[in-house]
């Protein structure tokens, strides 16, 4: 079971998770972005309220967003301003799998 401020931070980041999960219903393609991101969420809450779950799941989890965003980021950078619609889905992408490669790690780490 992770430690107690761990699974604080979980707490938070589940709720801007949440956040940007709803956000997502005018997206032109909102089903990938709610997938995404609504994942998120899920892992972060579960860590936040259990302490625990698969480090394995989570770490496929953000192999797949930091993938992802590398993709995005190679048709964003040099090409728009980065604070543009896929700029932010760029960055939306990272901060998510950066999250879930660190709970992964916890998670490992306190099993």
């Amino acid at each position: 079971m992770v430690p107690r401020w761990i699974r604080a931070a979980n707490a938070g980041m589940s709720a801007l998770l949440l956040y940007a999960t709803v956000v997502q219903h005018n997206d032109p393609d909102p089903w990938v972005w709610i997938a995404m991101y609504g994942s998120a969420a899920i892992v972060a809450a579960t860590i936040a309220i259990r302490g625990r779950l698969p480090w394995p799941i989570v770490a496929v989890l953000a192999a797949i967003a930091l993938a992802w965003s590398a993709w995005w980021a190679s048709g964003v950078i040099g090409r728009q301003p980065l604070f543009e619609e896929e700029g932010r889905e760029t960055m939306g992408l990272a901060i998510a799998g950066v999250w879930l490669l660190l709970d992964a790690v916890a998670l490992r780490r306190f099993r």
